[in-house]
């Protein structure tokens, strides 16, 4: 077995880059991958990024650097200046390479310091080891080989995978170079999740799966919640709603989210109810009044001894927790005061006559005379103007 690690130049390899199976068992452990820190923070390895002008490269199954010759090679030894200059050690001696602070870009970090090293036009008697050293002593180390074309070995593309993005560490497909893979928003990798390609023109695994993620079930623990859900995949929305004479206390609305969450809690239901219901001036409720009162519950009006009820004589509790408009009055008003002996009014006795209402009085023989006003107004206060005036005999003497 040939191992490298994948994030190639900022992991360090630790063991044999290759295990060999004897006599059913392996000739060391296997190696393992550590990271290696561009900020130095715990003194460790300084990691080596490199860039290609011109050409194109490969990496080897047990991470040997391979480039087009007359090619241009940068290579960046990242390590913090504050803390010294790194020393580039090349086992070639075909000639100098110039080096040189500079900055690079690390996601996540953005631009650290590098010391760089430049092979310009590289040629097979570049290619040899290349070593950044630290202050500490601590070593990278990378082995370059120069050729005409990196690899006579290419892998072929990958078909297309529904929803599944491959990323591939160089244009070209030749041994040593790695795929990594990764689904859209919504979806998980279900397999592996890098490929290398091999001597054999093969990818090292096939692309992975990209499975649809779901958000968990909405669990309706409130009786009078209702929820209809579109889909459980990513997009897919719930839609709440309550039981009549319920209100809804949250989001009408939730998405699942590309991480398999829902955009929002699920809501409650609360009761909808109305509060004292609203009395008129002289007036009470029949049955007497509560602090509470559930939809579509009524409430009915009486007036006060001496006022008389006007409009609906009742209120209704609505779905909005509101009550009904009130058009009640509880007016004063008048009772018929009667007739004068010998006389009547205009118009038919009323048992009840409101504000401004009046009655007109006459004698009903021409021998009687009212003694006076025959207009009686019905006042306010529940009054009638004056006294009812008397029909008296013409040839009778009587006093205003």
């Amino acid at each position: 077995l040939a191992f490298t690690c994948v994030d190639f130049g900022m992991q360090q390899l630790r063991g044999n880059n290759v295990v060999t199976c004897k006599n059913g068992h392996w000739s060391s452990k296997l190696p393992k991958c550590i990271a290696l820190d561009p900020l130095n923070r715990f003194d460790g390895s300084p990691p080596i990024k490199f860039k290609l002008e011109q050409g194109s490269h490969a990496v080897t199954p047990i991470g040997e650097l391979i480039i087009n010759s007359s090619s241009t090679l940068h290579l960046y030894c990242l390590f913090p200046r504050k803390k010294g200059q790194p020393v580039w050690e090349i086992s070639s001696k075909y000639r100098y390479y110039p080096r040189s602070w500079t900055k690079y870009t690390v996601p996540q970090l953005q631009d650290v310091d590098a010391y760089e090293l430049t092979v310009s036009a590289a040629q097979p008697e570049d290619g040899g080891f290349f070593h950044c050293v630290a202050p500490n002593g601590r070593r990278t180390t990378l082995k370059i080989i120069i050729k005409e074309q990196p690899s006579d070995v290419t892998c072929e593309p990958f078909k297309n995978v529904s929803n599944l993005r491959v990323f591939f560490a160089s244009r070209h497909h030749y041994i040593g170079t790695t795929a990594q893979f990764s689904c859209a928003n919504g979806y998980r990798v279900d397999g592996a999740q890098s490929a290398m390609c091999l001597s054999n023109g093969k990818w090292s695994h096939d692309p992975p799966k990209c499975q649809a993620l779901q958000c968990p079930p909405i669990v309706l623990r409130d009786q009078a919640l209702l929820a209809t859900v579109t889909s459980y995949k990513h997009g897919g929305m719930a839609h709440f709603s309550c039981l009549p004479t319920y209100s809804l206390i949250g989001n009408e609305y939730a998405q699942c989210g590309a991480s398999a969450k829902w955009s929002d809690r699920i809501p409650k239901c609360k009761l909808i109810t109305c509060g004292k219901a609203p009395v008129p001036r002289n007036g009470d409720i029949i049955g007497g009044s509560k602090t509470s009162y559930n939809v579509q519950e009524v409430v009915v009006f009486e007036c006060k001894h001496g006022y008389m009820l006007t409009g609906h004589d009742y209120t209704v509790c609505q779905s909005n927790g509101n009550w009904s408009t009130l058009n009640t009055q509880c007016v004063p008003y008048c009772r018929f005061p009667g007739k004068p002996e010998h006389g009547d009014s205009t118009s038919p006795a009323r048992p009840y006559y409101l504000a401004g209402e009046k009655v007109v009085y006459y004698c009903t023989s021409v021998e009687y005379r009212l003694n006076a006003e025959n207009v009686l107004e019905c006042l306010p206060s529940g009054q009638w103007s004056r006294n009812v005036p008397l029909c008296l005999p013409i040839n009778t003497k009587h006093s205003s």
